[in-house]
């Protein structure tokens, strides 16, 4: 394609411009419209020669061939193909720096490392500002903040990219971005224990209600919203909330063709299904074995295409299956394989996740010394990935919480731990009978 002759006809450079600037009104229209003028454009390039106003169409074909053919290598390999034509014939301009915007945003992920995107987005922002397109240059964001959750050694560097992502959406009066942004910030407040509740979103800025009021009519920012809140709910451990919001975010994925949290959404929706399957009755279990199947059909697929980026992923969905089917030693395996895995990339929530959910299994099947290091080798993750940990909000007391310990401060039983439980703040350790009422009243309030 670097090669191929370019377009010469007055009429079809004029039609590739009108196609150019329609598309995003077109895709942000939720019609069918967009995605035929992506292939058009596709087809005037093969049929009549190269145009820089079709890289970013070209680049942009990925959304198409997943939503549908759920064909994801032939909307990659063209994407691609149109992107290094743009770096070698473009001049470091407005359509190289779309068609940098789109590939990283709907294609690189599926194939290459999730990092990938990151330079990509920050490639393309500096060139759409060069190039003065701002509104563009806000659409930057939907990628480096998806990759950047996902890839960053520590949550702080969130706190940056959001306010640079929502600053830029406020000055440049980008409402439609800062709506889809704001699920973000509050994930990352939530993480801090910044927020009201425990795990939700709700603070002084911003109300839930209220939120899903104003974006209403924007179904990207909707999608966003129950994506990372169904994201929050598992890694606060809330069942309910995370089948609640997971489900919703499968369903209106369909509206982010290609986004990366496309992805996310189905792993967790998976989670769901298997938290469903560990309390229904053998009756109600082989409609939801055949829903996590297919679920696991489509994290297998792209598994295969880029394991860097949803091996471990998939690994963990089937290590809690073959769990929930009592196949212990089978799960415990696949557990070992998704550590493993997961440890060679840089994605440390993933990390921290995985290896906490093989250690609550461990636990489960007897395995308690076992089980325990993995909690405290779990607890260390987050603690290395997140700062509500070093600042004492959070911590792991399930590490040491025996039933001998429960006999001992009179308590029947204890709920199941996990990492991000609210605790109280350290205290001197008392003598005797003080000891002993101590515990108790600590843990009345932390159950309650």
């Amino acid at each position: 394609m670097p090669a191929q002759r370019n377009l010469d006809d007055e009429r079809l450079l004029m039609v590739a411009q009108l196609l150019n600037r329609l598309i995003p009104a077109a895709l942000f229209s939720g019609s069918l419209l967009g995605f035929w003028m992506m292939a058009r454009c596709s087809r005037l390039w093969i049929e009549a020669g190269y145009c820089e106003l079709l890289c970013y169409p070209m680049c942009c074909i990925t959304m198409v061939t997943i939503a549908l053919r759920d064909d994801y290598a032939t909307g990659y390999r063209a994407a691609r193909a149109a992107l290094e034509t743009a770096l070698v014939r473009g001049h470091g301009g407005l359509e190289e720096a779309r068609a940098q915007h789109a590939f990283g945003l709907f294609a690189c992920h599926w194939f290459q490392p999730l990092i990938d995107d990151l330079g990509h987005a920050r490639a393309a922002f500096a060139g759409l500002l060069r190039a003065g397109d701002l509104e563009f240059a806000n659409f930057t964001f939907f990628n480096a903040l998806a990759t950047l959750f996902d890839t960053c050694a520590q949550l702080a560097e969130m706190d940056a990219e959001l306010a640079a992502a929502i600053g830029f959406a406020r000055k440049t009066g980008s409402r439609h971005s800062e709506q889809a942004y704001l699920p973000y910030r509050q994930l990352a407040r939530a993480l801090e224990c910044k927020t009201h509740a425990r795990g939700g979103f709700a603070d002084a800025d911003f109300d839930d209600q209220a939120h899903l009021a104003a974006i209403r009519g924007n179904a990207m920012a909707l999608a966003f919203y129950h994506t990372y809140r169904a994201l929050g709910a598992c890694l606060f451990n809330d069942t309910a909330g995370l089948s609640r919001h997971a489900e919703a975010a499968v369903g209106l994925s369909r509206h982010i063709s290609g986004f990366y949290p496309t992805a996310l959404a189905m792993f967790l929706q998976s989670l769901a299904l298997i938290e469903q399957l560990r309390v229904t009755d053998e009756a109600g279990r082989p409609a939801l074995l055949e829903r996590l199947g297919a679920s696991q059909t489509w994290l297998a697929a792209r598994a295969a295409d880029a394991p860097m980026n949803f091996g471990h992923l998939h690994d963990l969905v089937e290590a809690e299956r073959l769990d929930v089917l009592e196949q212990p030693w089978d799960a415990l395996q696949r557990f070992e394989r998704a550590m493993r895995h997961a440890g060679a990339q840089q994605h440390p929530w993933h990390q921290a996740l995985i290896t906490e959910r093989a250690g609550h299994c461990y636990l489960r099947r007897g395995l308690e010394d076992a089980g325990r290091a993995l909690l405290a080798r779990a607890h260390a993750h987050y603690r290395q990935w997140g700062p509500w940990v070093r600042r004492g909000r959070c911590a792991t007391p399930g590490l040491f919480w025996t039933p001998a310990l429960q006999a001992v401060c009179g308590i029947a039983s204890a709920t199941p731990w996990t990492m991000r439980h609210c605790c109280a703040p350290p205290r001197p350790w008392l003598p005797n009978a003080r000891c002993r009422d101590w515990l108790r009243e600590w843990w009345s309030w932390w159950a309650n």
